[in-house]
């Protein structure tokens, strides 16, 4: 992902973030899939020998095709849970989220 100006901002802070965090797992959406690979070379140009390891799960969507987004002003978790949703039922909802 590209900055404003078509820089590569994204991909450098998060592998650079992940690298001096000793971070050996990175869990997120599907969305950023295309990140991965970029984030694996960058690291081991970095110096990184083993980069961490990529999972990747579906968004949860508010409509089919819409992903979840705080620009928009959708809800988090945060918010969820301040609204008195339980742990339980937040991940609930994901989870029916994910199935066809």
């Amino acid at each position: 992902m590209r900055d404003r100006e078509g820089n590569w901002t994204y991909q450098f802070a998060a592998t650079i973030d992940d690298y001096v965090q000793g971070v050996t797992l990175v869990i997120r959406g599907v969305d950023l899939l295309a990140s991965t690979g970029r984030q694996i070379q960058l690291a081991r140009l970095l110096g990184r020998h083993e980069p961490p390891a990529f999972l990747h799960h579906p968004l949860i969507v508010k409509a089919p095709g819409q992903k979840l987004s705080k620009a928009d002003g959708d809800t988090g978790i945060r918010e969820l849970r301040a609204r008195g949703w339980t742990a339980a039922q937040v991940i609930e909802a994901a989870i029916a989220a994910l199935e066809p």
